[in-house]
């Protein structure tokens, strides 16, 4: 007489739920370091047209044709408010200006600081 020993193949229930929980949780930290890469990218691309702006700002008003000293600018599709203020220097020809600029919450993002001459020196 023949015994037939039948051997099942395939996983357990409790298998097949441990192995889901361990991709899960595989799944979860790759879309955290994601969503953390996304912000940092956000954030980069912020400062870069803040920095634009603060340049383009200090270009002006080097070459004198800023006149005022606050304003608003367009860059990469977002507006950015911006003030200058003037500092004198040691030097009586030339005055320090900073340029502060934040984005439309008025969160400070950037405060640029360049150097100008003032009409006595030109």
């Amino acid at each position: 007489m023949k015994i037939w020993i039948r051997q099942e193949k395939g996983f357990t229930l409790v298998e097949v739920l441990i192995a889901l929980l361990i991709v899960s949780i595989a799944f979860s930290a790759i879309l955290f370091a994601v969503n953390q890469n996304v912000r940092n990218q956000i954030h980069l691309e912020e400062k870069i047209a803040a920095a634009w702006v603060a340049e383009d700002i200090i270009a002006r008003a080097q070459i004198g044709l800023l006149t005022a000293n606050n304003g608003v600018q367009n860059c990469l599709n977002k507006d950015w408010r911006w003030q200058l203020r003037t500092k004198s220097t040691q030097i009586a020809s030339v005055q320090e200006i900073e340029v502060t600029i934040q984005d439309v919450r008025n969160n400070t993002v950037l405060v640029s600081t360049g150097y100008v001459g003032t009409k006595s020196a030109r």
